[in-house]
């Protein structure tokens, strides 16, 4: 009995529509790519006729079941894959990799069936699915160099770093002196990243990069390409180590030296910048090199370029400013969100960098919206990951085109970073940025035909930074917001009113803030039924107090609801100087304004039967989720452990306190109140997730 061709491919969520078969016998077998439907198929293809080629594969290749497909149709799923990457439709080719890989890819000739492996992985990993890449590259037996360079890596990538470390070892015995050189600056890298027993002191292993590459430029094929890289990704991870600065500047001039010798036209540019960035920071070099990233299309490594200049000693206060707002905004506009990796982590760097600039300088608005922006970058990739995005029933298909488009967009992006990071494939980097810009395009044209019926949705996959000022005109008197925002030695405290705002800088670094926040969940959640009675004089939490809460006691005092916006948890309802601010004031919680300013809109939208979810403290990417997914729901935090008993205890009296039409941190706050003495103090570990008022 046949199977009918009905696949849903996992990651794209798209169903795949039975084909219809038609035989090509005629022309004979298209594996060997002597069919007539094969050989008119390629002829489009090499005119650049994409669109045509696809169509009359989709007309043509055709089979009706799924345990005897045909011959010639393996080779043509395979073209079509090709076509379709080629063109940017990266969620379609996953999905007809996927189905040739199911059904038929053993009639593939080896070299081709091989080819088709390589892609199906690389293109899982551009969809961050680094551990099924993993799994399809192993199948292949046989491992080149370069398998064995993506291997480890994303093995990195899913966390297996032991895994990683051991390619790396057996790269070790490759014959190849560029292979050798890079399992030893791959084990380098591991050995600075996470260090513990498994690895020896970095020092070690630099030792042994520096002498691999010296074997490779004694080598005959150093002016290679793969040569060429090698020295790169070793002076990267030398320069990782610190201390290696010489050696990593020696690594890229030779590099530098050889791609010019080579015709490495990108790769020199590439390799001039860098090498000029680690000892010279000459800015005729800087100058030169972004021009020619920029006249050819190269937006990530000129962004990089542009955060590494910043970086130079001498340069003025505005200048300094300047370059790391261009290379930040250029960065957030070419990293996918979410994005992980040594460019993620330069890209968290400079945006650290120029938020403790900006509250040096006073420029507390411009501060403001750089945290936001940040956050809404989270918000981008929570929506992906978690599949928030949803149009009703009737426009299913328009929601998976659009949800497809947006996954091109950031598979895409992860394939530049691949390239730009291992400089393998740099050159076609303008190639991928005018894909970019095209799926761009089409996704905007997408969301604008949602129109005002699905406002909401499409504002999730194209969020915009809030102000101070907006916020403003959603709050009410009585209400107050409390933004947090921690930036390389500062961290700045903004209260905002319906007719106020009013900023703080303190002399509180980012790290002590966030290891100070730890200590004070740390010990709610490990405190018991004593957590919260014991925190009262708890060093941190004193220290907090004043940072956060002190500069703002008389405003403080007069209020109802205060919101409290912040990416770090903390559970500022239990800072303050001489009492808890809950037993005061009702006290609500979320990570941005935007997330507030969409849940005082949004969040009245009820169910007719209302819901109450209890998140922990640990888990706030999922309150996030929730309150994005369906903000008509009640999501309340809690900050400390619970049995599933006790929530449900706790969520029958919060329903029975709201049926008198009171916001949740009312209801909340009176509990603690009430119960002051017996029990009421458990109360205070609980903070409700959402705009005040939110849910009525």
């Amino acid at each position: 009995m046949k199977i009918s061709l009905l696949k849903v491919v996992a990651g794209c969520a798209v169903v795949l529509l039975p084909f219809l078969l038609v035989a090509c016998a005629e022309s004979g077998s298209v594996d060997d790519g002597s069919g007539e439907i094969y050989d008119r198929v390629s002829a489009l293809a090499q005119q650049q006729e994409d669109e045509a080629a696809l169509e009359l594969i989709e007309r043509t290749v055709l089979f009706d079941s799924l345990e005897s497909p045909r011959a010639g149709t393996a080779s043509l799923l395979e073209l079509k894959s090709r076509l379709e990457e080629r063109s940017g439709r990266y969620c379609r080719a996953l999905e007809t990799h996927a189905l040739l890989d199911s059904c038929c890819s053993d009639q593939l000739p080896g070299p081709v069936r091989a080819g088709h492996a390589r892609s199906y992985a690389r293109l899982l990993a551009d969809f961050g699915r680094h551990r099924q890449a993993a799994d399809v590259l192993l199948g292949l037996g046989t491992l080149s160099h370069a398998d064995q360079l993506y291997l480890a890596r994303w093995y990195e990538r899913s966390g297996l770093v032991a895994e990683a470390a051991e390619v790396y070892r057996r790269l070790l015995q490759a014959r190849h002196p560029a292979a050798k050189l890079d399992a030893a600056s791959g084990l380098l890298h591991l050995s600075c990243a996470y260090g513990g027993d498994t690895f020896s002191r970095p020092a070690v292993y630099a030792v042994r990069t520096i002498e691999r590459a010296r074997k490779l430029l004694d080598s005959p094929g150093v002016a290679s390409p793969s040569a060429v890289m090698a020295l790169r990704r070793a002076a990267r991870s030398l320069l990782e180590a610190g201390e290696y600065s010489a050696d990593a500047s020696y690594l890229l001039f030779k590099a530098l030296s050889h791609a010019r010798r080579s015709g490495m036209e990108a790769a020199v540019a590439l390799l001039d910048g860098e090498s000029n960035a680690v000892l010279k920071g000459d800015p005729e070099v800087y100058d030169r090199t972004m021009s020619w990233f920029q006249g050819h299309g190269m937006t990530l490594p000129w962004a990089m370029m542009t955060v590494r200049q910043s970086e130079e000693p001498g340069l003025e206060r505005t200048e300094r400013l300047e370059l790391l707002r261009k290379g930040v905004r250029a960065l957030s506009d070419e990293l996918p969100a979410g994005a992980a990796g040594p460019t993620a982590d330069a890209f968290g760097t400079a945006v650290g960098r120029l938020g403790a600039l900006l509250a040096e300088s006073g420029m507390y608005s411009e501060l403001f919206r750089l945290d936001e922006e940040m956050r809404c970058r989270e918000i981008v990739d929570l929506v992906h990951r978690k599949e928030a995005f949803s149009l009703s029933g009737q426009d299913i298909a328009l929601q998976k085109r659009i949800a497809g488009i947006s996954r091109d967009i950031s598979a895409l992006q992860r394939r530049a970073v691949r390239y730009y990071e291992t400089g393998d494939g740099i050159e076609r980097l303008d190639e991928l940025g005018e894909l970019v810009s095209r799926k761009r395009g089409e996704l905007n044209a997408a969301l604008t035909g949602l129109g005002s019926r699905y406002a909401f949705e499409a504002e999730k996959l194209q969020p915009v930074p809030v102000t101070a000022a907006t916020i403003q005109r959603v709050l009410r008197p009585g209400q107050a917001v409390l933004k947090i925002v921690p930036a390389g030695p500062w961290l700045t405290v903004y209260y905002i009113t319906h007719d106020t705002v009013r900023v703080t800088k303190s002399g509180m670094t980012a790290e002590d803030f966030l290891a100070l926040a730890r200590l004070v969940t740390g010990h709610l959640q490990t405190g018991g039924e004593l957590g919260i009675q014991t925190l009262a004089r708890h060093r941190a939490r004193l220290e907090l107090s004043e940072a956060v809460a002190g500069p703002f006691r008389a405003e403080l005092g007069d209020l109802e609801t205060l919101t409290v916006l912040s990416s770090v948890p903390l559970p500022v309802q239990l800072l303050g100087e001489n009492r808890y601010l809950a037993r005061d004031l009702a006290v609500t919680y979320l990570a941005s304004a935007r997330e507030l300013l969409w849940d005082a809109r949004h969040g009245r939208e009820q169910a007719e039967e209302r819901r109450i979810s209890f998140v922990g403290a640990d888990s706030l990417a999922l309150a996030r989720t929730l309150k994005i997914s369906w903000p008509g729901d009640d999501i309340v935090v809690t900050w400390r452990p619970y049995e599933e008993q006790e929530l449900d205890d706790l969520r029958v009296l919060l329903l029975m306190g709201l049926q008198n039409g009171r916001g949740l941190e009312q209801v909340v706050k009176e509990q603690a109140e009430y119960r002051r003495g017996s029990g009421g103090a458990e109360w205070m570990t609980l903070s409700v997730f959402g705009a005040p008022g939110a849910g009525r």
